[in-house]
């Protein structure tokens, strides 16, 4: 799980930088956490919230 969160990061970044294409470090930092958050929270989702009736 650790290494979504770095990997998350690292994208978010790069989204940024690429997007932007501005060597800000906050403005990196902001879409690193923000992938980094998003990417986690997908892990950390509870199972029982997709399931789906078998005779449906």
């Amino acid at each position: 799980m650790l290494a979504t969160g770095v990997a998350g990061a690292l994208f978010g970044a790069f989204v940024m930088n690429t997007a932007l294409d501005a060597g800000n470090l906050l403005t990196m930092l902001l879409g690193a956490a923000i992938v980094s958050t998003a990417s986690l929270s997908l892990l950390l989702r509870p199972a029982g919230r997709l399931r789906h009736s078998a005779t449906a």
